[in-house]
This record gives C-alpha cells, sequence and structure tokens, in this order.
C-alpha cells in the first residue's frame, strides 16, 4: 500500500481550475521554489519535499513583500562562515610557509583571498540593503517657457 502523500520525497502538485496535468507540471518544473527544494533535496536528504517549497515559498512572499530579515540574516551568517574560512587557510598558509612548503601555502593563500572577497561581497550587500543608495535627480522645468525650440 503505497500513498504518495506519505512519501516525503513526492511533491504533490495542485493545479488552478482549468489547467491540465501538463500546465501543472510544467508551471512546478520551472518554479523557482520547486527547484530549489529538489536542489535541497539532493544536497539534506530526509526532509519532505512538499513542505520545503512550502517553506521556500512563504520565504519568497516575504521577500517580496519587503521583509528582508532573512536575506539579512543570510548575509550575516555567510559573512561570519567565509571570515571563518578566511582566518583558517591563512593560518594554513602561514605554517605552510614556515615549514618551505611554498607552492602550497601559496594554494591556501589564494583560497583564504577567495574567501576574504566573498566575506567582503556579503558585508557591502547587507549594506546596501540597510541603506539603499540616494538617487538624486535635476527636474527640468518646461512649464515657465525654458525650453528650446529645436530645428532640423
Amino acid at each position: 500500500m503505497s500513498d504518495d502523500k506519505a512519501n516525503p520525497a513526492t511533491l504533490v502538485l495542485l493545479g488552478q481550475e482549468g489547467q491540465t496535468e501538463a500546465e501543472v507540471r510544467a508551471s512546478a518544473t520551472i518554479g523557482p521554489a520547486v527547484q530549489a527544494a529538489y536542489t535541497v533535496s539532493k544536497i539534506e536528504t530526509g526532509g519532505d519535499l512538499s513542505a520545503l517549497v512550502d517553506a521556500l515559498q512563504t520565504q519568497s512572499k516575504r521577500a517580496i513583500s519587503g521583509d528582508t530579515g532573512r536575506m539579512e540574516e543570510i548575509l550575516i551568517t555567510q559573512a561570519h562562515t567565509l571570515d571563518l574560512i578566511f582566518n583558517n587557510l591563512t593560518r594554513r598558509a602561514v605554517a605552510n610557509m614556515q615549514e618551505g612548503y611554498v607552492p602550497v601555502a601559496e594554494t591556501y593563500l589564494r583560497l583564504a583571498l577567495k574567501a576574504q572577497s566573498q566575506a567582503r561581497a556579503s558585508i557591502e550587500r547587507l549594506a546596501q540593503i540597510k541603506n539603499p543608495p540616494v538617487v538624486y535627480a535635476r527636474q527640468a522645468n518646461f512649464a515657465n517657457g525654458h525650453s528650446k525650440s529645436i530645428t532640423a
């Protein structure tokens, strides 16, 4: 007795009235939350696919409505993680340099600097979210006859 609803690896697709099964499948196939859920399920096995799709859609709707809290949390934790990676790889580079393993040290240092760059990018993006740039626009006043006529 195999009930698809009981299988957490099965995604139950619900369409709108009038949609064909092919249309429902096509819409789900290109849906960002569905694609992300499938990817996550391949990385982190054992989760409920439908619950994961629902959670991703909820997060997407929150972000679209202007609630950037989750994005900010991701960027902050990524920056901390990348900083940890940077420091760890830098220490490994120094240790290898001291032992005379210059090519290994260079590899560690190159990876460390990539992690540092990604940490900086995460922090910059967070700053942009928290403090969006101000756009200044000059207003042209055409109402009082300050326009030029151009003839060819």
